[in-house]
Order: C-alpha cells, then sequence, then structure tokens
C-alpha cells in the first residue's frame, strides 16, 4: 500500500528547530503585518528571514522534485538509498542554478543597478512585495516594540529599504557568463508601523490552510504573542480553514493566556 510521505512527514512530532523556526516565522509575520506589508509569506533565503511576494510561490512549480539538485543527491547519500533506475537511464538536465529565476519573476520585479563585483552583463532585480500604505492612509504610529528588549538590540529594526541578495555563486574561473540575481525585502520590526494598536476596535484573526504541520501550534501562539506585544487586545482563531471566514460566531477568542501551553 502507498503512503504518501508527506503524510509521514506532517504527522511528526515538532522537534525544538521546529518550534524555534515557527516562532520566529510568526513573530516577523505580525511584522511585516504591522508594517502593512501583505500578500506575502515569510521565507528563510540565504540565511536571512524575507518575505516573499504569493504571486512568486503561485507561479514556481515548487511541487517538482529535482532529482539532480544537491539535497536529493544528500538525501540519496545519507539514507544509502539505491537507484532504481535503467542501465544507461539519464534524466533530463532540468535544474540549473538560475531556474528560481523564471519569465515569472522576471515579470514581478524591476532592475537594480549592478555593482561592480558581479560580472559584466549580470542584472539585479527586486521583488517587490505589496504595502496597504500604497493603497489606504498610513497610521504611521511609531512601533511600540521600541521600549521593549528588542528595541535595545542591534540590527533587530530595520529600516523599510533593506533588501537581501540572492548568493552569487560561480562555477569556477571560466564561469563568466551573467546571472540573473535576486533582492528579497528583509523581515524585521520596523520603526513606524501602517496601523495603530490601540485604535478602537483593533482586531486580528488567524486562519491556517492545509493539513497536519509540525510546529504550526508554536506559530499559532506566537502570533497571538507577538500581536499582544504590539498592543493588539482581540485576537480571533479562525475554525474549518477559509471556509470558516464567513462564520464569525464560530471565531474562538485567542490570549497569551490560552495559547500558552499548544506548542
Amino acid at each position: 500500500k502507498y503512503i504518501d510521505p508527506t503524510y509521514t512527514v506532517r504527522s511528526e512530532r515538532p522537534n525544538a528547530f521546529d518550534s524555534v523556526y515557527g516562532a520566529v516565522l510568526a513573530e516577523h509575520a505580525v511584522h511585516g503585518a504591522m508594517h502593512g506589508v501583505t500578500g506575502v509569506c515569510v521565507a528563510k533565503v540565504n540565511e536571512r528571514n524575507v518575505y516573499m511576494p504569493l504571486q512568486v510561490l503561485a507561479k514556481v512549480n515548487h511541487r517538482k522534485v529535482c532529482l539532480s539538485s544537491r539535497w536529493f543527491t544528500r538525501m540519496l547519500f545519507t539514507t544509502q538509498q539505491p537507484r532504481f533506475e535503467p542501465d544507461g537511464f539519464e534524466y533530463p538536465a532540468e535544474c540549473s542554478s538560475d531556474r528560481f529565476v523564471s519569465n515569472a519573476l522576471r515579470e514581478l520585479s524591476t532592475p537594480v543597478a549592478p555593482g561592480d563585483a558581479l560580472r559584466q552583463g549580470t542584472e539585479i532585480k527586486r521583488l517587490h512585495c505589496a504595502n496597504l500604505r500604497d493603497t489606504f492612509t498610513s497610521r504611521a504610529t511609531p512601533n511600540p516594540l521600541r521600549s521593549t528588549a528588542l528595541g535595545s538590540g542591534s540590527e533587530v529594526f530595520l529600516t523599510t529599504d533593506r533588501w537581501s541578495l540572492q548568493t552569487i555563486t560561480r562555477n569556477g574561473a571560466e564561469d563568466i557568463r551573467p546571472k540573473s540575481l535576486l533582492q528579497l525585502l528583509r523581515a524585521a520590526p520596523r520603526d513606524v508601523l501602517h496601523f495603530d494598536p490601540s485604535e478602537p476596535g483593533m482586531a486580528a484573526a488567524i486562519v491556517t490552510c492545509g493539513g497536519l504541520c509540525p510546529g504550526l501550534n508554536n506559530v499559532i501562539r506566537e502570533l497571538c504573542n507577538m500581536l499582544f506585544a504590539y498592543g493588539v487586545r482581540t485576537v480571533y482563531g479562525v475554525k474549518g480553514g477559509y471556509n470558516g471566514c464567513a462564520k464569525p460566531d464560530e471565531w474562538v477568542n485567542l490570549t497569551p493566556e490560552s495559547v500558552q501551553d499548544i506548542h
């Protein structure tokens, strides 16, 4: 009987790494939302947490496993799994370092002048994120987290123009081909908020869609905790995925106390 391996992964109990990683993603999601960033997910690229536009994820074929990628070959090496292909069979050269920069990504990004360190002809493009400030009047509220321990840390608060550049790689000295590199908006708290957390009626709702996922409870807990840290005092948990958004009578009130032990 075939069992989809993703069910095994999703049904595993979260370990310490899952818990911490989920908490970090949740915190940056709240930071971005309070600043007005919308239509994004938090991702870790080149050891930097960034905001990835959702339309990028929708256009990239993320369910396709590249069998010649370094991650898949490392898995084969670690598990000592034998290869099952017939003798002489070769997969097509479908994976390259530039696969991520597809035509769809080019349409969603804008060129930036390349630095002197890049190969001649290399271009840098920014993946801009939608922001509610571009459509609605911003409250321009000072970030209340400045008065907390986060405010005393270095490189915790970032300006709105902080970007993370895709890793620049060369396959030996003979690799002189120009490349297309991406810049992604760094995920972090900002000094000015789009919303005013103290405004009457301010509320947030958390909705999850999909099956089991290691660390998902940690994400919900940290979303709630960080919203309360910003001063949002009404946080709802939506039951039933997107369908639950149309059933506000079934929403659950979340507080730091009620989510404390759900990890």
